[in-house]
């Protein structure tokens, strides 16, 4: 391999002060590219079993793909792992923006933390110079805050990822925060942060990102960058209203959940007023991330705030919008820019507060314990305040919903089937009952709860999936791993570019050749890794809890009378996914195959391995 990868690893030892680098060899990047890919070798093997994720033992990495920042199109993203605090499972959060590039540029494939500081710090990354320096200046700052600072103590040009008071005060809802709003949200990996008393990761880069065939990768760009840009086509339609675009199709079709999941779209007769084209009047300036010619992000102009913000996604607008009833784009875009500027996940806030109104509808929280909010559906005014005490851990209810709604729901007593979480992990705002892929994904991928580990619903149009639904959905998830370890952003690469785009971006950067075969057969040993963790953990795939109203049971609207035949769904993927039937637990067999020797030894024992 000739491009793509710089050959080393940053360590930071935040408990003793040491920095180290580690060069690997050359083969870990061909057998799992980068991202996650890589990092959950790391967390499998460095990690003991039943690790504290809050303690200074777990390990907290920010990596790049093999393909960030090399000029493969839409390649900009980094991955965050740690072992989970929220669901206690392998944990990670992806997220774009500029960082990810820069750690590239900076020369490292990642930059991992273990240990915990004794005061609040950040590391400053300068190529070669590397400094943990102290924070106690920042600590207690908004995101938006620190990053100013952070910069002025720096370089102007350096990158920020950065915990606002969310991941200080450990609220397991807590992301990380890059560029004021590109955030890695998922997980509770803003509380491993926290728990690290690590305040910031600042990168300032100046090398060149090797490219084994600049011609090659000049071609590929000539050849896909048309499909991004046709403003006729959905590269055209994202970067005139951003992922918002799709928000009033969803809430028509009821793939966007309405009402916390228990609703119609005559429940929300006013979405149009909170979608795409609504954002668009109050937008002022596009954003995009680095190398990104799609361009989704917008800055806007907000009543609450004095400077432009970055915009509401669909995803956000979902959470604060059709699951609370609530039509007020202000409000929402209040509760969006807390969210970012306090450093949480705004689909599980979002959740959290569509979970709160519902137990005040039904008598299950009384106005003491709201501090007085009158949580009615579509109170905007009282979702954006409620979404301030959950930022700030503040009051009974705040405090109670910053480590989320399963937590919430064991200290209310009636309020389990309130609580749209699977494996403790919010649901993102995508229906499931509508797309019964989904739930596949949500309830039996390794990090549960997820919008972007894989499904058919998700495939691209030119893609060869099998016939049966089960094959089909492995298809799918492993190549979404593959598209994560790459550092690929996986709406285009679904949605708009050829499934073989990939496999062309990687021989272009790396000089080597990958097979769509030989693809799969990485983002199998990616989930085999990532399920093996789990099942060292204690986890059983059975033992998810599911909110009855997931399955099935709305009385009204395009979803009335569906109910998914779940027990089928999972059982096909633990077939498909060479995982035990009863456990969960990856076959030694499966393990094998996929080059995974070690692991299976572990899971097994020697005598059981041959």
């Amino acid at each position: 391999m000739k491009g793509g990868f710089c050959g080393k690893f940053l360590w930071v030892n935040l408990t003793t002060g040491a920095i180290d680098v580690e060069y690997p060899d050359i083969s870990l990047y061909r057998q799992y590219l980068g991202g996650y890919g890589i990092g959950d070798k790391f967390l499998f093997e460095r990690l003991k079993p039943g690790v504290d994720p809050l303690g200074e033992d777990n390990i907290l990495g920010f990596l790049p793909g093999i393909l960030t920042g090399s000029g493969a199109l839409v390649a900009s993203r980094h991955m965050v792992v740690g072992k989970s605090p929220l669901t206690g499972t392998i944990g990670d959060a992806n997220c774009g923006g500029f960082i990810g590039i820069e750690i590239k540029k900076a020369g490292y494939d990642g930059i991992l933390f273990n240990g915990k500081a004794e005061r609040p710090v950040y590391l400053f990354v300068n190529d070669e110079v590397v400094e943990i320096r102290d924070a106690s200046a920042y600590w207690g700052l908004d995101t938006y805050a620190t990053e100013d600072q952070l910069r002025k103590a720096t370089k102007a040009k350096a990158k920020v990822s950065c915990i606002g008071p969310g991941g200080e005060q450990l609220s397991l809802l807590a992301g990380i925060v890059t560029e004021k709003g590109n955030v890695a949200a998922r997980s509770g990996l803003g509380a491993v942060m926290g728990s690290k008393k690590l305040k910031a990761l600042v990168v300032c880069g100046s090398k060149n990102i090797a490219v084994a065939e600049p011609e090659t990768l000049k071609q590929l760009r000539k050849k896909y960058m048309p499909v991004c840009t046709d403003k006729e086509g959905m590269g055209g339609l994202m970067n005139d209203l951003g992922t918002a675009a799709f928000y009033a199709g969803a809430v028509e079709s009821a793939d966007a959940p309405i009402k916390n999941w228990n609703g119609a779209p005559e429940d929300y007769p006013n979405f149009a007023k909170t979608g795409g084209e609504a954002l668009k009047e109050i937008a002022v300036k596009g954003l995009g991330c680095g190398g990104c010619p799609i361009a989704c992000g917008k800055l806007i102009l907000a009543e609450h705030s004095a400077q432009p913000i970055r915009t509401v996604q669909y995803e956000s607008i979902g959470a604060f919008g059709s699951m609370c009833l609530v039509d007020d784009i202000q409000q929402i875009t209040k509760a969006n820019d807390l969210c970012n500027r306090y450093g949480l996940d705004t689909i599980s806030v979002g959740a959290a507060c569509a979970f709160a109104m519902e137990c005040y509808e039904n008598n299950l929280l009384n106005d003491e314990q709201t501090d007085g909010l009158v949580l009615k559906w579509g109170n905007g005014p009282a979702m954006a305040d409620l979404t301030e005490k959950i930022c700030r851990r503040e009051g009974y209810l705040g405090k109670l919903l910053a480590d989320g709604v399963y937590r919430a729901s064991l200290h209310i007593p009636g309020s389990f089937e309130y609580g749209m979480q699977i494996g403790g992990q919010e649901l993102p705002m995508h229906d499931q009952r509508l797309t019964p892929d989904l739930f596949t994904m949500y309830c039996c991928e390794a990090t549960p709860g997820r919008h972007t580990q894989g499904t058919t619903a998700y495939a691209p149009p030119d893609m060869p999936l099998p016939e049966q639904q089960g094959a089909a959905h492995k298809m799918m998830e492993d190549f979404a791993h593959v598209i994560d370890a790459c550092g690929f952003c996986l709406f285009p690469n679904i949605f708009m570019l050829s499934y073989k785009s990939c496999e062309e971006f990687l021989h272009a950067v790396t000089g080597e050749s990958f097979s769509f075969a030989e693809l799969l057969t990485i983002g199998n040993r990616i989930s085999l890794l990532r399920h093996a963790f789990n099942a060292r953990e204690g986890m059983n795939l059975h033992k998810r809890q599911v909110p009855k109203r997931l399955l099935g049971g709305l009385n009204a609207g395009p979803l009335a009378d569906i109910y998914l035949n779940h027990e089928q769904l999972i059982e096909e993927y633990l077939q498909e996914s060479g995982l035990d039937k009863s456990t969960g637990i990856p076959k030694k067999e499966n393990l094998i195959s996929a080059g995974l020797v070690d692991v299976a030894i572990q899971l097994y024992g020697d005598e059981y391995v041959g």
